[in-house]
């Protein structure tokens, strides 16, 4: 078995991979290499790190902050009520993740909320599940979402077909840490993101299980999916069994006419068009 894990901060990836290795002295640790995106992407895969499409706006962005876009969310009494408890107007709102965030903090700490009350609180989770669920409701983020994933889910497959063919030792445990902009846009593009916002800690995990090395591997390795420790292969949208092929995701990745949207003939071609 192969593992790859997305985890979503730093700090959960330390302790992710105490529970994985306890023997491991994460300190001490050298093959660490350093992203300046949170795409995790990387000029090796072939693919261009800098997509105008996906900079545009939606780099840094995830489901709530896509979704809060929508004319549906600025017209929600809720939405209504936090700007007025801010005493701003509406269209002046920060990310209605970064309002949740600040609200959270004090009270899973045990926190007065100060004068907006317990009900801003509840306001600012709805709404962020709400636009959540507007956003990967619609074709627009998902094309956006595979856009801004595709050379880190490329990179993960061809890792896991190197490990068959490769007549060498490679790592059998390769880690990414990112953040809820990392994550949830790469559930998006699996077919497991219901918009939610994901948790503190939240980790996708590709196993990749394979026979004895021979010929025709590929076909016979298969690829499990795991989202928070569940076991979500039936639904990625490449998979149509509990466990599926490496072939099908490698042909996920490796889809000549972008899947993204029709019309655009591959990743760089898919990258030259603005849809924020």
């Amino acid at each position: 078995m192969r593992a790859t894990t997305v985890s979503r901060t730093f700090q959960s990836a330390v302790a992710f991979m105490h529970g994985f290795a306890p023997e491991i002295d994460v300190s001490r640790m050298s093959a660490v290499e350093m992203a300046d995106n949170n795409t995790l992407c990387t000029q090796q895969t072939g693919h261009r790190c800098t997509c105008p499409a996906v900079s545009s706006g939606f780099l840094s962005s995830f489901s709530v902050s896509f979704g809060q876009r929508s004319s549906a969310m600025r017209g929600h009494p809720a939405v209504h009520r936090i700007a007025s408890k801010l005493g701003i107007a509406v269209d002046e709102l920060p990310r209605l993740s970064d309002v949740f965030d600040v609200a959270m903090t004090h009270f899973c700490h045990g926190l007065a909320v100060g004068c907006v009350g317990a009900l801003f609180v509840r306001d600012a989770f709805d709404m962020a599940a709400e636009a959540g669920r507007l956003a990967v409701s619609g074709e627009q983020y998902r094309r956006l979402a595979r856009l801004k994933l595709q050379p880190l889910l490329y990179e993960i497959a061809h890792r896991m077909k190197r490990q068959l063919h490769s007549a060498v030792s490679l790592p059998k445990f390769v880690l990414y840490s990112g953040h809820d902009s990392t994550i949830e846009p790469m559930a998006a593009t699996l077919g497991l993101s219901n918009g939610v916002w994901p948790r503190y800690a939240s980790r996708l995990v590709l196993e990749l299980y394979a026979p004895a090395k021979g010929t025709s591997l590929d076909t016979v390795a298969n690829v499990r999916v795991l989202y928070n420790g569940k076991d979500v292969t039936r639904q990625v949208s490449f998979c149509q069994n509990e466990v599926c092929t490496l072939k099908a995701f490698l042909d996920f990745v490796n889809d000549g006419r972008f899947s993204g949207g029709p019309g655009e003939n591959g990743y760089k071609e898919a990258c030259q068009s603005h849809f924020t």
